[in-house]
């Protein structure tokens, strides 16, 4: 009768290879918490992948704007759900002062707007991609979730979004 620990391999693991096994396991295990989880939905909404490598700006207070858009901004939607701020209504009358708001839609902003509308669909021709683009809030914040698009060309989308964010000159 041959026992179960008579199939086990004997081969060798290098310690190269158990690294790569472990951090595979990790990120699997984490990815199905973030997936799972109860907080953080806003944040999981835009950024539904764990462990990807990101791209901040030099100017750090687009960065801090940046990373404050992704969760706890200080755009009127967020404050008065938290209850800061006695209304979520934007200044310009038009909607919700929210991160797709402030991104796509802010009228006092259509000249940025059009930046943004032209430098992101430069960068979308040049990975010819078979989709149409989708100007989204996904896309603005985190490209890296679109599997169309190289590192650099994600990082020429979010350097797109970091000069809207600065010229807006709007603390976030």
């Amino acid at each position: 009768m041959v026992s179960k620990l008579d199939n086990i391999p004997t081969t060798t693991v290098t310690l190269d290879t158990c690294k790569k096994l472990i951090t595979k396991q990790c990120r699997a295990t984490w990815q199905t918490r973030w997936k799972r989880a109860n907080v953080g939905r806003a944040t999981f909404d835009i950024m539904p992948q764990v462990g990807c490598k990101l791209y901040f700006p030099n100017d750090r207070c687009s960065a801090i704007s940046y990373t404050r858009l992704l969760d706890d901004s200080m755009l009127k939607a967020h404050q008065h759900r938290i209850g800061l701020e006695a209304s979520n209504r934007c200044a310009c009358g038009l909607g919700i002062d929210d991160i797709e708001h402030f991104l796509l839609q802010y009228t006092l902003y259509d000249d940025l707007h059009q930046v943004l509308k032209h430098d992101v669909p430069k960068v979308w021709e040049r990975c010819e991609s078979r989709c149409s683009l989708n100007l989204s809030v996904q896309l603005l914040l985190f490209p890296f979730a679109s599997d169309q698009l190289t590192y650099v060309e994600c990082c020429d989308i979010l350097s797109a979004t970091f000069n809207y964010i600065s010229s807006s000159q709007r603390q976030l």
